[in-house]
């Protein structure tokens, strides 16, 4: 049953071409309160992350929100 689900769950990722749309997707809780997060940590859905999309999504979390590849002057220039 659980190939069945993470088959599922891989084809409507794939369905998905824009990063923001499945951020939003993955970010909407349930009935419950649980987003998608909680289920990637409480089931080993590891084949999810085969998936195009999800590795362009992890690339984006892992760079973060600013870059950090500069040096501190590089911020402090205009003060």
């Amino acid at each position: 049953m659980q190939d069945d689900i993470e088959e599922q769950v891989a084809k409507v990722l794939e369905s998905f071409s824009d990063i923001e749309d499945l951020v939003n997707l993955l970010k909407l809780p349930d009935f419950e309160g649980r987003d998608c997060f909680w289920y990637f940590q409480q089931f080993p859905l590891f084949s999810v992350l085969e998936v195009k999309i999800m590795d362009k999504f992890i690339r984006q979390k892992w760079d973060g929100a600013s870059d950090v590849n500069c040096s501190m002057l590089s911020y402090s220039a205009s003060y």
